[in-house]
């Protein structure tokens, strides 16, 4: 037992010295990435505690007017438990609004898309990496687990697959494709096919 331990750990200890002596571009896209879940993490912590909070101060509040109104303890315990599911209602309320706002700009990225790939001549993933980065913010995550994937693996329909995973939007899913295909078979009509879908 004790030397599976001493192989475990001096294969870890190996690890963690070649992965510091590298320093290549994937070992910094990962450490972003490890940052960027860090703190996605203790922004939903906080959103977690204040949604608790307001899930208590409504379960009180409806306790105590239902309490006020029936004078027993089953219709307050009952009118609290619907109050204090309406932050969660509340919240999954503007999240979607957030969202479909977001989705409407699609036109805009799609034209931009368009523009990038036939004016500009850009290649499609640097395209895709430009309009990502001026995408609505509720869009941004997923273009930037595109990003990481493009840049660990350079293939680019791991990277679409990707964008397809984060966004799960229809649109996204047209769009990626007719990037797949026109980049497999070549992106002669990719013009007119992004003007169609924009």
């Amino acid at each position: 037992m004790i030397p599976l331990l001493a192989a475990i750990t001096a294969a870890c200890g190996t690890a963690l010295v070649l992965t510091a002596a590298r320093g290549t571009r994937a070992t910094q896209a990962h450490n972003d990435h490890v940052k960027r879940l860090l703190r996605s993490s203790s922004d939903s912590f906080g959103q977690v505690r204040q949604i608790g909070g307001a899930c208590l101060v409504s379960f009180i509040v409806g306790a105590a007017i239902c309490f006020t109104l029936f004078g027993t303890l089953p219709p307050a315990l009952f009118g609290g438990s619907f109050a204090a599911s309406l932050p969660f209602a509340v919240s999954r309320q503007r999240r979607r609004d957030r969202l479909e706002i977001a989705r409407e700009a699609w036109p805009r990225m799609i034209d931009e898309l368009r523009v990038l790939t036939s004016s500009a001549g850009r290649s499609i993933p640097q395209s895709i990496l430009e309009v990502g980065s001026s995408a609505p913010v509720e869009l941004r995550p997923a273009f930037l687990e595109a990003r990481r994937e493009w840049l660990l693996t350079s293939d680019l329909e791991r990277m679409l697959g990707a964008l397809r995973r984060q966004l799960a939007d229809p649109t996204c899913d047209a769009v990626c494709e007719t990037l797949l295909v026109a980049n497999e078979l070549g992106g002669s009509d990719l013009d007119q096919r992004l003007t169609v879908l924009a």
